[in-house]
């Protein structure tokens, strides 16, 4: 014990040298003669920026403590730093805020123009929210954000454009948006919260006992991450009704399972394994000899493996070298570990095995002969359909049978020409191939109104690419000697396309964008607030007539033909609407303001045959966006109603599923609901002839049935209530059973064919 104590002394004396060290002020001619110790802060234009806060995060391996220091830039934008450090924020009035691990940004770090946010937090109904948090991903603590007053209105510092924004508040669901600063965009952010419920449980290992500083991640539409106490409980306040949620648990030396779960279940289970582990070998199993270049579970090439961090249970081990691959299966225990596993590799079967027994490994080297430098990141295409990304040195290897091959390097749309290269193996193993490189080409977009997401293929022969294109330029490489096809499909614009003959002497195709018939339109909720991230959709064409609506609640719908179209309107913290509108060629469609109503709260109380609350049943909708709640207590779940009729599918464990549907007038704000679930009823069939023996029947279709004894049927998950049901046996004999099941019941009944 006391030598135990003394080491842990020592190491704690060990980590507070080592960090101060770090952190420590050090003599000044030591700084100034090593650049590492410094950093200087500059604006856009290259001029010092002074009064800069450095603040330097850092997690020391051995002490397990972590430490922190904060600098302030000098009149010349210098400010020391130490070598070592995790993580490091700078922020400077007007400028926004930086985020750099380790020495990445070098001895100059330029700071980006910002622009302060404002906003203000909602719920549903128009309502401030305050003491929302506001902050700006990723960022450490207090790195930058701001909480929202009384009136829920907050002012964020300086972000960078397209930020991207997060609102957090106790008992609502996290939101996070993307800032698109345009110059016509209105700068005020409104978030609009979703009521949240609560998912909890408990963290354990293998034999019960509970786990504590577990790190429980909760994979919604936004992250949300918390740490289990000592009896390793956790909990999430705010959990969206909107599909199922997965739970992934971390901790170290320990392994776990992602769980699903649905707002309002508190009794989840995360379990933790000591992780098991594989070592082996990768062999060919026709020779024997090991395969140095196979690859095992994606790794990289050897004949040897290990994998470590493996679940307990089946575990499949693949492997694959060249055109020959398999597999071992394996049951591995808690914390096991198992060397020596051997995976024999085999052709395909679809192969003849004479042609891959005896593989032989080429080397292909390309060269760009115009500079001399090796062409890293050709493509290698075989015959067979293997293909491998030539390394930083241009340099492919691939594993072929002996005799005759053909190979293409390169392609019209990659960075170097397509090349033919035909070898024998195994008197040619180590080729060199000189390639021409491609044109370097500018797609340009003219026209329009904003950057649209665009994409486009490019066609030459019979290979044709897609790429896309999120600006208003986009490079791409092209066959400067042969003709291709460019095809363009941008939001909101008119498809346009074009066969180029030869290239352009600058390298730069132009596209002008034609928007056609647009709809346009605001959609505002409660006190006339806008409405970002509603999507806007026509029923009536394929998604690519789809937008959502920025930050102001304007959207714009492009690149319609003329006639008259249902547009959809819908999100998750407002109702579904549907507008009728017709356009014109050369027309815009304004729909004006779009007033969008909150949700309706759809209360469901799920009971049993004899009027008890059911806990933990799940309630989720089917129509248009998934919702999903589990039960509480007093069987009560509550969803949020967004369409005129909601159907409905409410589960649990013993229990026959139930698909009620729910009907929400305009005016309803609250709709009640009761749904009684039945257990399910059993039969047993003794399909029989006239003389009582047992007859060999089909089973009937339509229902859940499987086969007995001699003779027998049984049927499950039937609804209590008159049953019927027809049979026909191999001798195309029928007979029809009918009779009353009663709930939880098993009923034997005898059916005679004739």
């Amino acid at each position: 014990m006391r030598a135990a104590t003394r080491q842990g002394l020592r190491l704690l004396l060990f980590g507070a040298v080592v960090a101060a060290g770090h952190f420590l002020p050090r003599p000044a001619e030591r700084f100034e003669s090593d650049p590492r110790h410094w950093i200087r802060i500059v604006a856009p234009d290259g001029s010092p920026v002074a009064g800069a806060r450095i603040r330097y995060f850092h997690h020391h391996w051995i002490t397990g403590t972590s430490f922190a220091g904060e600098e302030r830039s000098g009149p010349d934008g210098r400010a020391r730093r130490p070598v070592f450090f995790a993580l490091a924020t700078v922020r400077a009035a007007g400028f926004a805020g930086e985020v750099f691990r380790g020495p990445d940004p070098g001895p100059v770090l330029t700071l980006r123009e910002g622009e302060a946010v404002e906003g203000v937090v909602l719920d549903l109904h128009g309502r401030p929210i305050p003491g929302a948090r506001i902050s700006s991903p990723p960022s450490p603590p207090a790195a930058c954000e701001t909480l929202s007053d009384a009136a829920g209105r907050f002012v964020l510092p300086p972000v960078v454009p397209n930020a991207a924004l997060r609102a957090e508040a106790k008992g609502y669901a996290p939101l996070e948006i993307s800032l698109s600063l345009y110059p016509d965009e209105e700068r005020t952010v409104v978030f609009w919260l979703v009521p949240g419920r609560s998912v909890s449980g408990r963290v354990v290992d293998s034999a019960g006992e509970p786990v504590a500083d577990a790190l429980v991640v909760l994979d919604q539409e936004v992250v949300s991450k918390v740490i289990t106490d000592r009896e390793g409980r956790f909990a999430f306040d705010g959990v969206l009704c909107d599909w199922e949620v997965l739970l992934r648990t971390y901790r170290a030396g320990r392994v776990g399972r992602p769980v699903t779960a649905v707002a309002g279940q508190t009794d989840l289970v995360l379990r933790l394994f000591r992780p098991a582990k594989v070592t082996g070998l990768a062999v060919d199993a026709a020779t024997g000899e090991a395969a140095w270049d196979a690859s095992v579970a994606g790794g990289e090439p050897s004949e040897f493996f290990a994998l470590s961090g493996l679940l307990p249970g089946e575990v499949e081990v693949r492997a694959r070298a060249g055109t020959l691959d398999g597999s071992v299966s394996l049951v591995m225990r808690e914390g096991e570990e198992r060397h020596g596993v051997v995976v024999p590799l085999r052709p395909p079967r679809w192969a003849a095995p004479e042609d891959f027994r005896s593989g032989h490994l080429v080397t292909i080297t390309a060269v760009d002969p115009g500079t001399g430098r090796w062409a890293a990141g050709v493509l290698v295409r075989g015959g067979r359909g293997e293909q491998v990304r030539a390394d930083r040195c241009g340099r492919a290897m691939i594993l072929v049978p002996p005799g005759r091959h053909r190979v293409r390097l390169g392609g019209p749309f990659e960075s170097f020409a397509e090349h033919v290269l035909e070898f024998t193996a195994p008197e040619e193993n180590d080729l060199r191939v000189e390639l021409s490189p491609n044109r370097v080409v500018t797609l340009e977009l003219s026209g329009g109104w904003a950057q649209p997401e665009s994409k486009f293929w490019v066609q030459c022969g019979s290979e044709t690419v897609e790429k896309k294109i999120t600006g208003r330029s986009q490079d791409f490489f092209a066959p400067a000697d042969r003709p291709f096809a460019l095809y363009l499909e941008a939001r909101h614009y008119l498809p346009v396309g074009r066969e180029i003959l030869s290239l352009p002497e600058d390298g730069r195709i132009v596209f002008a964008l034609t928007e056609g018939p647009t709809v346009t339109g605001r959609c505002l909720g409660a006190g006339d607030h806008p409405l970002p991230k509603v999507v806007v959709e026509v029923e009536e064409e394929p998604l690519t007539a789809r937008t959502e609506t920025l930050g102001d609640g304007v959207f714009r719908l492009g690149g319609l033909d003329p006639g008259r179209y249902r547009v959809l309107l819908y999100a998750r913290n407002v109702r579904t609407r549907r507008l009728t509108v017709a356009v014109r060629d050369g027309e815009v469609a304004d729909l004006g303001d779009v007033r969008m109503r909150p949700p309706a709260e759809v209360s469901v109380r799920v009971i049993d045959s004899a009027g008890a609350p059911i806990r933990g049943a799940v309630v989720e909708s089917a129509l248009l966006v998934s919702a999903a709640a589990a039960t509480d207590v007093a069987g009560f779940a509550r969803l949020p109603g967004r369409n005129e009729t909601e159907t409905l599918r409410v589960r649990a464990e013993g229990f026959l599923d139930a698909w009620p549907e729910v009907r929400i007038a305009g005016e309803d704000d609250r709709v009640d609901v009761t749904v009684r679930l039945f257990r399910p009823a059993r039969l047993l069939v003794r399909v029989v002839d006239r003389e009582g023996r047992p007859v060999a029947a089909d089973l009937p279709r339509g229902i859940q049935a499987r086969p007995g004894g001699p003779g027998e049927i049984i049927v499950e998950g039937l609804s209590p209530g008159p049953f019927e049901m027809e049979v026909e046996d191999r001798a195309e004999r029928t007979g029809t059973l009918r009779t009353l099941l009663v709930e939880g019941e098993t009923r034997v009944e005898t059916l005679v064919v004739e």
